[in-house]
């Protein structure tokens, strides 16, 4: 198995996304853009985002931490969220992980499992109406 690293969005002041290390034993089919992780981050711990996997990083491999936990199971944000997030963030000129933190409701920012549900919903057709 090659090594590869997650970039996670994390709700800081700062214009960088963090890398991190996956957690032991785990394939990079596990980790999918839009899922939430908790990472160390400094003295804290905080919820992040995963943008992206990586097989390369700037950091040296004493700078790299590994993530507390994997929250989510399944992506909460799409591809096309993630496009728009990043294209707010650079044409506001915001923080990404700021931008994500805002974007997601209060719920969705705490470590807690979330189970999403969807309503089924019908509608009358022209057809049906006559």
């Amino acid at each position: 198995m090659s090594k590869f690293y997650l970039n996670v969005a994390i709700d800081t002041p700062l214009f960088r996304v963090f890398d991190y290390l996956p957690l032991e034993q785990t394939n990079i089919s596990n980790y999918k853009p839009g899922a939430r992780v908790n990472v160390p981050f400094g003295r804290t711990t905080k919820i992040g985002i995963i943008l992206s996997t990586s097989t390369k990083t700037e950091l040296k491999a004493t700078q790299l931490k590994t993530i507390s936990r994997l929250i989510d199971d399944k992506a909460l944000l799409s591809s096309k969220d993630i496009s728009l997030y990043r294209w707010a963030a650079d044409y506001y000129h915001h923080p990404i992980g700021e931008v994500f933190a805002q974007a997601l409701p209060k719920k969705l920012r705490s470590d807690q499992h979330i189970i999403l549900t969807k309503e089924k919903q019908y509608s009358l057709s022209e057809s049906g109406k006559t």
